[in-house]
C-alpha cells in the first residue's frame, strides 16, 4: 500500500497510576502493527473514494443510459438515464 500520510496516536492515564510500565510499553510495540495497517487502510479507502467520485462525476455527463457490471452481471454502477429506463420498464 502506498505511504497516505502521517499517523499519531498518544496515550495518558491519570497522574495517580503513574508512569506506563514494561507491559504496557510491550502491548504498545504488539499493538504498532495493527495500528499502522489500519491507518494505510484508512488513508487508501480515503483515496479511493476520492477516485471514485472523480470518475463517476465525469460519469454523470455521459448522455446515454449506461450500466457498469461486473463478471457475474450484478450491476456496479448505473447511470441517472439508466436508473430511469429501469424505472420505467419495471413500471410498464
Amino acid at each position: 500500500m502506498p505511504d497516505t500520510g502521517r499517523s499519531a496516536f498518544g496515550a495518558v492515564r491519570g497522574t495517580g497510576l503513574g508512569a506506563f510500565g514494561d507491559s504496557e510499553t510491550e502491548l504498545v510495540r504488539k499493538l504498532i502493527p495493527h495500528l499502522r495497517r489500519a491507518a494505510l487502510l484508512h488513508g487508501e479507502l480515503g483515496s479511493l473514494r476520492r477516485q471514485l467520485a472523480a470518475v463517476t462525476g465525469q460519469l454523470r455527463g455521459f448522455l446515454h443510459p449506461f450500466f457498469i457490471v461486473d463478471a457475474l452481471g450484478r450491476i456496479l454502477y448505473a447511470s441517472s438515464q439508466a436508473r430511469r429506463l429501469q424505472r420505467s420498464l419495471s413500471a410498464a
